[in-house]
C-alpha cells in the first residue's frame, strides 16, 4: 500500500510513522522506496521490518507527516505523564461500644431534665414576688414561697408534703427537703396543710 498523498517533505531515507504488521502497532519507519511521490516501502526503526507502508490511521492518508509526527509524540508525551495519586481514605472512627452509647444517652437525658427544671424555675421566679427566705430550721414555708438554700441557692417551693417534708424547684433540680412540722407556729400563723418547720 503506497501513501496516497504527495508532500514536500517525503523522501527516500527519511522518516514517516507507520503501521509496522510485526509490531503491532504505529512506529518510526525509514523510506526505503517511493512511486510518483507516494511512499512505497518502509523498514520499521524498531525491528527491522521491511514492509509495504501502512499509514498510521485512515485520516492520515490526508494529513501530512509532520503533522502525523506531531500528533503521534503529543500521544506519547500523554501517555507518559502519571496521574495524581489519590488521597488517602480518612481512617475509620472506632465504633461506639454498649458502655459508651449508654453514658452518651445518659448524659443527654440529663441535660434535657436540667433544662426542663431551668425553665420551670424561671417561670416560678416571674411570678414571685419580694425576696427569698433564707432557709432555717427554725422556718416555716408555704407553697409558691421563694427560700435561699446555703448550698441550692435559690428556690420555690412546690408542694408540702405533710407531716414533714416539701419539695423545693431549684434552678437544675427537684429536692426534698425534711422538715418537722411546728404545731403552734401552724395554728397562729397559715393552714397547716401549706407549712412546715424546719427540725432536726
Amino acid at each position: 500500500m503506497a501513501y496516497t498523498k504527495p508532500l514536500d517533505d517525503i523522501r527516500v531515507g527519511g522518516e514517516v510513522d507507520a503501521k509496522c504488521p510485526t509490531c503491532k502497532s504505529v512506529t518510526n519507519h525509514r523510506i526505503v522506496s517511493m512511486n510518483d511521490g507516494l511512499v512505497k516501502h518502509v523498514l520499521c526503526l524498531t525491528c527491522d521490518n521491511k514492509h509495504n507502508y501502512r499509514p498510521p490511521t485512515p485520516a492520515s492518508k490526508t494529513e501530512p507527516a509532520a503533522a502525523v509526527k506531531t500528533r503521534n509524540a503529543a500521544t506519547k508525551e500523554t501517555k507518559s505523564v502519571k496521574a495524581p495519586p489519590k488521597e488517602p481514605k480518612p481512617p475509620k472512627e472506632p465504633k461506639e461500644t454498649k458502655e459508651e452509647k449508654e453514658a452518651r444517652e445518659t448524659k443527654k437525658l440529663e441535660m434535657e431534665e436540667r433544662e426542663l427544671n431551668k425553665a420551670k424555675w424561671q417561670t416560678l421566679k416571674d411570678k414571685t414576688r419580694g425576696a427569698p427566705a433564707a432557709y432555717s430550721v427554725d422556718g416555716v414555708y408555704s407553697v409558691d414561697q421563694a427560700i435561699m438554700h446555703p448550698a441550692f441557692n435559690e428556690g420555690f417551693v412546690t408542694k408540702v408534703l405533710l407531716p414533714n417534708k416539701i419539695e423545693v424547684q431549684f434552678e437544675e433540680h427537684v429536692k426534698v427537703l425534711i422538715m418537722k412540722v411546728g404545731q403552734s407556729s401552724v395554728k397562729q400563723e397559715i393552714p397547716q396543710k401549706n407549712l412546715v418547720k424546719v427540725g432536726g
